[in-house]
């Protein structure tokens, strides 16, 4: 259970330097988008951000772990 607890919790650092940060940046450009009524190029990087993409595949891959963990129980 602690071993959960703790992969649970790497999830902190994730939502400070990666989510809001580049959540701001992302308003940013949607509101612009909106504003112009086209996709800018600020707004398809956004989307494109590979920070994102990169700590999006670690949630998933943790839910994974955290999950055989609960079915498993290996400890």
């Amino acid at each position: 259970m602690l071993v959960a607890l703790l992969i649970y919790l790497t999830l902190i650092p994730l939502i400070v330097f990666v989510f809001l940060p580049r959540g701001r940046l992302f308003h940013g450009a949607y509101e612009d988008a909106i504003a112009r009524n086209q996709a800018t190029p600020q707004l398809t990087r956004a989307l494109n951000d590979p920070w994102v993409r990169a700590a999006r595949a670690y949630e998933w891959v943790m839910i994974a772990v955290l999950t055989y963990l609960m079915e498993m129980k290996p400890f």
